[in-house]
C-alpha cells in the first residue's frame, strides 16, 4: 500500500474499552504513518493525557464510562488545544452537545481507512461527520 506519510510525528491517543477497536485503530494509524497509544479506560486515558507527549489527535469512544466520552474529549481538548479532537461512535451523537464543542470531529464505526485519513488531515469536521 502506497500511503503518504504525515508530516507530524506526534502520536495519536485512542481511548476505547474495546480491545479489538484499539488493535485495529492502532494498525490503521500505523498504516497512515502515525504512532498510536491506546488506553482501555477513561482513567488510563486521563493518565496518558497528563503524562504523555504532545498529541496529534485525541480519539475517544463516546461510550467510554457510559457515554462519558464526549465529556472526556471536551476536557482533553481544552488541555491539549493543538490536538485534533475526534469522537468515535457506533451510534448517534447529540447534535446540540456536539455543536457546543467547536472543532469536534466525529468518526462513525465502522469506518474506512480513507475516512480515518480524512478526519486526521482535513481542516473541516464535515468530512468525517
Amino acid at each position: 500500500m502506497n500511503v503518504s506519510r504525515p508530516i507530524a510525528s506526534d502520536p495519536v491517543l485512542v481511548v476505547d474499552d474495546d480491545a479489538v477497536v484499539c488493535e485495529v485503530l492502532t494498525h490503521l494509524l500505523q498504516a497512515l504513518g502515525y504512532s498510536a497509544i491506546c488506553a482501555p479506560t477513561a482513567d488510563t486515558g486521563r493518565l496518558a493525557l497528563q503524562s504523555g507527549p504532545r498529541w496529534r489527535a485525541l480519539m475517544i469512544d463516546k461510550g467510554i464510562e457510559s457515554d462519558g466520552g464526549l465529556r472526556l474529549l471536551t476536557r482533553a481538548a481544552s488541555e491539549h488545544p493543538h490536538a485534533i479532537p475526534i469522537l468515535i461512535t457506533g451510534g448517534s451523537v447529540d447534535p446540540i452537545a456536539a455543536a457546543a464543542f467547536q472543532g469536534l470531529r466525529v468518526l462513525h464505526k465502522p469506518f474506512t481507512l480513507a475516512e480515518l485519513r480524512s478526519v486526521l488531515t482535513t481542516e473541516s469536521s464535515s468530512a468525517a461527520s
